[in-house]
């Protein structure tokens, strides 16, 4: 799904932006880990976005009705973050991935 803000929808209208990606990762205990491809970490929407990895997305394919359709996502990072036993123990089974873009000039503006 494709909400966007009508800060961030007046952002995009600016000739130029310094937007990042970022990725929250929603696990079954209802925590969140939370990522951006950035070189610093950033404070968004009361949440502290990790630096602290290296993350690879595919090229975003989505079909008419907006959902998408294929998406591929590489993150690697630190054992401190996700551990191996944490892997081997399924807590990332069924977690739920969102991927968007924020300002990294103006995080106010959303996503």
């Amino acid at each position: 799904m494709r909400n966007i803000s009508e800060k961030f929808r007046n952002l995009l209208s600016n000739d130029v932006n310094n937007l990042v990606k970022c990725l929250t990762i929603t696990l079954r205990n209802r925590n969140i880990l939370a990522f951006i491809d950035y070189d610093k970490d950033i404070v968004f929407d009361n949440r502290l976005f990790s630096s602290n990895g290296i993350i690879n997305f595919s090229a975003i394919f989505s079909s008419n009705d907006f959902k998408i359709d294929n998406l591929e996502i590489e993150l690697l990072i630190d054992n401190k973050i996700i551990t191996i036993e944490d892997v081997v123990l399924g807590i990332f089974n069924n977690a739920m991935i969102e991927v968007f873009l924020i300002s990294v000039d103006n995080p106010d503006a959303g996503k």
